[in-house]
């Protein structure tokens, strides 16, 4: 569960990324081919103008989609196509000049493409570019354009990376609380969202656990707030041992915990929150006073809102406070 949430994070942030940075390269094409293309017209290469001016018009329309705050709505990989068949067009037009334009393909294929995708792309229009390369150029001009076509491919593929690497770490940083490293609560929606929709569609029943310090209010009063934040530490990190990849668990403020078991009916969450239950009230995390929680669990019911959900989860736990801490309840 928590592979998939951090995956899910780190693609969207890295496909807007992606977006806007050729939507932005696709813009400026447009402005700087589309003399080109006027050009081509005139001098009577219809082919060579109808190329350029799809790729002025691509360009054009996901620069102004962009602008709108809303998703390109030409796919990216048309995009990339039609500009790979545009340079090999320009080849058999005007020959050794079209080498020049080659040189932001490769960068493109990596933004444009999945990494495993990029890869044999990329490779691919070398293979296609390097005999173009000796036909019209001289052989010495060919190696080194080569060279130096190959040298922006790599480049490509490490700027790819390291940007794909930042996103992950920001993603990582937008989904945690910085404190104790559990999820936020403002990602906790989206994952109610999946499964919410994965139960609806049958693949399995998902439940909530809500869970509350016992107390801690007392325990900032008698030892302070850094044994306080230090419990919280040594809290999710016994929870986040027990869970593993069965559960996410996130942080609602405070001392207030959500545990969301993706593919858990009911009867085994409440066992799960047993074992937490007594695996916080076992561990040792205060020298003279032990740490309980009160938890409270609730099924995910078909037609049920994610606050609705939440909300039965909470009353549960608050009948365990009620019912005098330190215990787990469940609907009946």
């Amino acid at each position: 569960m928590s592979s998939f949430a951090d995956e899910v994070a780190n693609t969207e942030l890295f496909d807007q990324t992606r977006d806007r940075t050729l939507t932005t390269l696709g813009a400026t094409l447009a402005v700087v081919l589309l003399p080109f293309s006027i050009n081509s017209y005139l001098q009577g290469r219809p082919l060579m103008g109808v190329l350029t001016s799809a790729l002025v018009i691509c360009g054009a329309v996901n620069w102004l989609a962009m602008r709108r705050h809303r998703k390109p709505p030409i796919p990216l990989t048309i995009w990339l196509g039609l500009s790979i068949i545009t340079l090999l067009r320009a080849f058999v037009v005007i020959g050794p000049l079209a080498t020049y334009w080659c040189y932001p393909v490769p960068v493109m294929i990596h933004f444009a493409t999945a990494r495993s995708s990029a890869q044999w792309m990329s490779r691919l229009f070398m293979v296609i570019v390097t005999p173009l390369a000796f036909l019209y150029l001289p052989t010495p001009e060919a190696f080194r354009f080569i060279i130096t076509l190959a040298l922006v491919d790599h480049f490509g593929r490490l700027l790819i990376r390291l940007i794909g690497d930042l996103q992950g770490r920001l993603a990582e940083l937008s989904l945690r609380d910085s404190l104790t490293g559990a999820y936020n609560r403002r990602h906790l929606s989206s994952c109610l969202s999946k499964s919410m929709a994965a139960a609806n569609r049958g693949e399995g029943a998902a439940s909530l656990v809500a869970l509350d310090i016992d107390h801690f209010k007392g325990i900032n009063d008698s030892y302070g707030h850094d044994a306080g934040d230090r419990v919280l530490e040594q809290l999710v990190a016994l929870l986040q041992e027990r869970l593993g990849t069965d559960g996410m668990l996130f942080r609602m403020g405070g001392e207030e915990f959500v545990v969301l078991l993706g593919d858990t009916p009911v009867d085994q969450a409440i066992t799960v929150a047993e074992d937490l239950r007594a695996l916080v009230e076992a561990a040792p995390m205060l020298p003279e006073q032990r740490v309980t929680v009160s938890l409270g669990v609730a099924g995910y019911a078909e037609g049920q809102s994610a606050e609705e959900w939440l909300k039965a989860a909470d009353d549960q736990l608050y009948r365990s406070k009620a019912d005098g801490r330190n215990r787990v309840s469940m609907a009946v």
